[in-house]
């Protein structure tokens, strides 16, 4: 029960949502090499670099109102905002792990909970043979 109600806090009101596109090659060898490099799947990268680039998108707004600041100022911007696209991608990453953990200990769930319905079955039949056999 513990897993269900962490699932359903952590991924609340979330529908997985399936994408399908094209690549040209030159992206994808350089996105292979990020993926080996780090050692993600497709889809943890895929996490990754949507949320990187639609962070890097918020920024650039933010960036452009507050340009007309002092050098400080932007400086101080431009590491929180590196900071913040930082810990933002990861954690992308490691939702997205969290949620393919959860299929899997669910899927885990359903086969340990066969395997104890077929113990069941086996020793009741074995009970059953014992008895006839007396």
């Amino acid at each position: 029960m513990v897993l269900e109600e962490f699932e359903e806090n952590f991924f609340k009101d979330e529908k997985p949502v399936q994408l399908e596109f094209t690549l040209f090659h030159d992206q994808w060898e350089q996105l292979h090499n990020e993926i080996m490099e780090n050692g993600w799947s497709n889809q943890e990268a895929i996490q990754y670099f949507l949320t990187i680039g639609l962070r890097t998108v918020h920024d650039l707004d933010q960036k452009e109102k507050i340009a007309s600041g002092t050098g400080n100022e932007a400086s101080l911007l431009d590491e929180a905002l590196q900071e913040r696209l930082l810990l933002e991608s990861r954690y992308a990453v490691m939702r997205f792990r969290a949620y393919q953990f959860m299929q899997a200990a669910k899927t885990l769930e359903m086969k340990y909970n066969s395997a104890l319905v077929r113990i069941q079955i086996l020793e009741n039949l074995t009970q059953k043979k014992e008895s006839d056999s007396k």
